[in-house]
């Protein structure tokens, strides 16, 4: 993977660049990739993520909104939901008394950047790991990870693991995109009502059949309202 030039990068990582400093240096940017709601740019130990512009995330979904099956998606109206998620998320982080670790140790810089961790995402794991038998623990790993957030009264509603989670190199499972975040217990309860996990991106599209069928039996017993009810927000209670 060649380095890529500081001046070809968009404006914000490239006014955040030098906030980026020392975890990131004009002569060690890896790759600059993305999703429909942000450029990142991969170092050797840490990735540099901003917001795109509405224009720059309406482009990217209609350019794969078939592959996503949603080829009637309007892509504006859903650019600006999604810039609306990516700055709620943030500042859920921001302001989360959760350990920092769990989401990769990020540094706000200011106009939607940051800096984080840069981690092993899930998806690549599972594609790329023929050894089955480390399949289970990882799997497991990701559904804890989950449920685990609840504990600061934060929840993932994509429920995407695979391609919103990593691991780090000391084995901790990290939410490594926070484009896709609520706060609102209700609106986790009643996504576990509908048992949306088993309707996901990665249920339906990202698991093998046997990978799914590991995932299916841990999210059933973690994906619960008993367990929500739990373990909601139970970090502030025990402090």
């Amino acid at each position: 993977m060649g380095l890529i030039r500081a001046e070809d990068l968009p404006a914000p990582l490239r006014r955040a660049l030098p906030r980026a400093a020392p975890y990131l240096t004009d002569d060690n940017l890896a790759a600059l990739t993305g999703n429909w709601q942000a450029w990142v740019v991969l170092g050797p130990t840490h990735v540099l993520k901003a917001p795109k512009t509405l224009a720059e995330s309406a482009a990217a979904i209609r350019r794969q909104r078939d592959e996503a099956g949603r080829p009637d998606l309007d892509s504006d109206s859903f650019a600006r939901s999604l810039a609306e998620a990516y700055e709620h998320g943030c500042g859920l982080i921001r302001h989360s008394a959760a350990p920092p670790k769990l989401f990769g140790d990020p540094i706000f810089l200011g106009e939607g950047c940051y800096v984080q961790t840069r981690v092993r995402p899930v998806r690549v794991i599972l594609h790329s790991e023929a050894d089955r038998s480390l399949w289970p623990a990882l799997i497991a790993g990701c559904v804890n990870a989950m449920t685990r957030l609840w504990r600061w009264g934060l929840h993932e509603t994509s429920l995407n693991f695979t391609g919103n989670f990593g691991l780090a190199t000391d084995g901790t499972v990290v939410l490594m995109d926070f484009g896709e975040l609520t706060s609102d217990r209700q609106e986790v309860a009643q996504a576990l009502e509908r048992e949306l996990w088993r309707h996901s991106w990665s249920a339906t599209r990202d698991l093998t059949p046997e990978q799914r069928d590991i995932y299916f039996r841990c999210a059933e017993s973690a994906f619960t309202r008993d367990k929500l009810e739990r373990v909601w927000l139970s970090a502030s209670r025990s402090a």
